[in-house]
C-alpha cells in the first residue's frame, strides 16, 4: 500500500484534489504501460508475430474461466454481444407461437436480434418488467411461469442488468428454463 501511495504521489501534486474518479479516473501505471506497448506494436504492424492474437485470446479465455470457475473451453470470445446474439440466433430455431424473454430497458445488444426476427419467426418477444423491489431473479422466474402465456423458448438476458446493476441468479433461472425445455 505504501508503495502504491508513493507512486501516486509522484504523479499527482500535493495541492491537487481530484474527485472525478467516476468517469475519468486516473489509469493505473500498469495499464498505461500496457497501452504504450500496444500502441508501439501497432505502429509497426509488420513486426507483429502472427500467433500473438491467438495467445492473447487464450490468455483471456483462461483468465475468464478462472474468474467464473469454468473450463476455458466453455468461454467464447466475441467482438460484441450483438455479434454473439446474432450468431446464436442464426443457429437456433425459436418455434412459432413461443416467447423470447428479454429484460425491460436492457441494452439493445441482447434484444434487437430477437425483435427483428419475431414477426418472420412468428414468435413474440416479452420484456420482463423492471421489478419494484429490484429482484430481477424473481421477476424472470415469474415471467417464465406466467399463467396463460405462450411457452418460453429462449431467454436473452444478462447476469447483470446493464442500466441498474441488478443481478440475476442464473443457476435458478437456468434450472427453470431447462424445466421448460427453453434455451438461455
Amino acid at each position: 500500500m505504501a508503495r502504491a501511495r508513493a507512486r501516486l504521489a509522484s504523479r499527482v501534486r500535493r495541492e491537487i484534489c481530484y474527485l472525478n474518479a467516476a468517469s475519468w479516473s486516473p489509469l493505473p501505471i500498469a495499464t498505461q504501460e500496457a497501452g504504450r506497448v500496444g500502441v508501439a506494436r501497432k505502429g509497426r504492424p509488420w513486426s507483429i508475430d502472427a500467433a500473438l492474437p491467438e495467445r492473447q485470446f487464450e490468455r483471456a479465455r483462461r483468465a475468464a474461466a478462472r474468474l467464473i470457475n469454468a473450463d476455458p473451453d466453455d468461454v467464447a470470445l466475441i467482438s460484441s454481444v450483438s455479434y454473439g446474439v446474432a450468431a446464436a440466433a442464426k443457429l437456433v430455431t425459436v418455434p412459432p407461437g413461443t416467447r423470447v424473454l428479454v429484460l425491460e430497458n436492457d441494452h439493445s445488444s441482447a434484444v434487437l436480434e430477437w425483435t427483428t426476427r419475431a414477426q418472420a419467426g412468428r414468435f413474440s418477444v416479452d420484456a420482463v418488467p423492471r421489478p419494484d423491489d429490484g429482484d430481477w431473479t424473481a421477476a424472470v422466474l415469474t415471467a417464465i411461469d406466467a399463467p396463460g402465456a405462450p411457452a418460453v423458448a429462449l431467454a436473452s438476458i444478462s447476469l447483470v442488468h446493464w442500466a441498474d446493476g441488478g443481478t440475476i441468479d442464473m443457476d435458478r433461472v437456468a434450472a427453470a428454463l431447462r424445466k421448460h425445455g427453453a434455451m438461455l
